[in-house]
């Protein structure tokens, strides 16, 4: 087994995140993660809130240079701001009507994913059970007892 030991071939079991990530394909459920959109969505909102303080403040009624600049500064935020959010917000609608319209194409997509998966497992069972993961310490019961994903055999 070497110095690593047993449970150095063993991966632990995924969370459901990472598992529906796997699955689903990755970037577009991070993308489309409602609650990334509202993280989003809530800082694009709150930088907003603090531009308006800053114009309501009344130090950008001057027209010293130098307030001049830091004014321009802040309007050019604000906008990029205000732009990003609403394509980033477009971007989630489309995607999701796309998901909801087309699902075939979206399935296609997670086909692919799910049989990388797949194969990803595969070949890390063919190199646990190389090493001798799971015919030492217990077997298959200590793997169970401490919580480690269960290893497949590969059939090939």
């Amino acid at each position: 087994v070497g110095k690593r030991g047993v449970g150095a071939f063993i991966k632990p079991a995924a969370s459901k995140e990472e598992q529906e990530r796997v699955q689903l394909g990755g970037w577009h459920r991070t993308l489309v993660n409602y609650n990334t959109l509202e993280a989003f969505l809530l800082a694009c909102a709150v930088l907003i809130n603090l531009a308006g303080i800053m114009f309501e403040s009344g130090q950008f009624e001057t027209d010293l240079p130098a307030y001049s600049a830091q004014r321009s500064f802040v309007t050019w935020v604000t906008i990029l701001v205000i732009v990003a959010s609403v394509i980033y917000f477009i971007v989630v609608f489309s995607v999701e009507v796309t998901q909801t319209a087309c699902p075939e194409r979206w399935n296609k997509e997670e086909d692919a994913a799910s049989k990388a998966a797949k194969r990803k497992s595969r070949a890390f069972s063919v190199v646990a059970l190389s090493h001798g993961a799971g015919s030492h310490a217990g077997g298959p019961d200590a793997l169970a007892a401490s919580g480690m994903e269960s290893m497949e055999v590969n059939p090939i």
